[in-house]
């Protein structure tokens, strides 16, 4: 009898491993094959934003429109000098001082008006260049990682200090911004792709 019950024990545990076995390899099966581990590089965006031709190039252009726009007001500016010496000429609350003085009022105005003006159209012109030229980063980044087969580029903003002389609040700003502690040095891909973009630019792409 107790050899016989061994035997039944045997086989069931025999039975219970194979069914193990059988929902083990089910479950594997049915279990989504793991993602490769992703291949990652970094960028110091400021040593790119810096060593890019085409931002010199927009330095250069924003700079020639800054030097119209005060050409253009010095015209104004000398046109009032000119006004304010022909006032010298008349006595005072004689028709043509008061003319004088009026032209004189209304063109410092719109010379005021024009500085104004031309403030806001030089930071319109930076913002859009800048946009651009961010587009342009991320969309050679892009293609930089399609041809390495890099999954993901991020920006290492580790390699930037906290300023030593920033306030608690500054400090607390600057950490709270900071999106990446450590990344290896190995992964930075910086060089290639200011050289990708600067080849690009002098080809006219």
């Amino acid at each position: 009898m107790k050899t016989f019950r061994n035997r039944i024990n045997l086989s069931t545990a025999l039975l219970l491993a194979a069914l193990a076995g059988v929902i083990g390899y089910s479950s594997n099966a049915n279990r989504p094959a793991m993602a490769p581990p992703s291949v990652v590089a970094t960028v110091d965006f400021t040593v790119v934003f810096d060593g890019l031709t085409e931002r010199s190039d927009v330095d250069a252009r924003m700079t020639e429109i800054a030097a119209e726009l005060d050409e253009k007001a010095g015209i104004q500016r000398e046109a009032i000098e000119l006004l304010i010496e022909d006032l010298q000429l008349y006595a005072p609350g004689s028709p043509q001082y008061e003319e004088t003085e009026r032209k004189i009022a209304r063109q410092t105005y719109e010379l005021r008006a024009f500085r104004e003006f031309s403030i806001r159209k030089l930071e319109l012109k930076k913002a859009q260049a800048l946009r651009q030229l961010y587009a342009n980063i991320k969309s050679a980044a892009s293609g930089l990682a399609s041809e390495q087969g890099y999954d993901l580029v991020f920006v290492n903003d580790a390699m930037v200090e906290v300023p030593a002389a920033a306030t608690e609040n500054e400090t607390w700003t600057h950490i709270a911004a900071r999106r990446m502690l450590y990344a290896n040095p190995m992964l930075d891909v910086t060089e290639e792709l200011v050289e990708r973009m600067n080849n690009a630019f002098a080809h006219g792409g």
